[in-house]
């Protein structure tokens, strides 16, 4: 499963990887986010692998990196997206989706913390529980 929300405070997309995530949930979600009116384009994104087991094939993630190339004129070509996570499997992941959507993400890093990540997306550490606090919506 796969959900995200757009923080009403530092302006970026909240996706968060939770147990099994297959190619119909990043692409419904990618949908769900975009469509949201407090999107902006080129907006950064901070993605949280750490709740997830993802059971994507490679191909998979190459579809989906081509869905979002097909909505660049909505999404951008230039924003960061912080992958979360301290797994070997999450690395995987994020390395192909960098190599795979070089064409229309400017960088993309993964990062064992959110506190580092929000550092290098926003310029503040802000630990998690910050992050996700106040909001309704949240993923956890």
């Amino acid at each position: 499963m796969v959900t995200s929300f757009i923080h009403p405070v530092f302006r970026i997309i909240v996706i968060n990887f939770k147990g099994p995530v297959t190619l119909d949930d990043l692409n419904r979600n990618f949908d769900q986010f975009i469509a949201d009116p407090d999107f902006s384009y080129n907006m950064n994104s901070l993605v949280l692998l750490n709740d997830s087991t993802p059971q994507l094939k490679a191909g998979e993630i190459l579809d989906h990196s081509k869905y979002i190339m097909k909505k660049k004129a909505i999404r951008g070509d230039r924003f960061k997206i912080a992958f979360v996570s301290a797994d070997i499997n999450s690395y995987r992941f994020m390395n192909l989706f960098g190599i795979s959507s070089k064409d229309y993400t400017s960088n993309s890093r993964l990062f064992e913390d959110v506190e580092s990540a929000c550092q290098w997306l926003i310029g503040k550490r802000i630990n998690r529980a910050t992050l996700l606090k106040d909001y309704t919506a949240s993923p956890e």
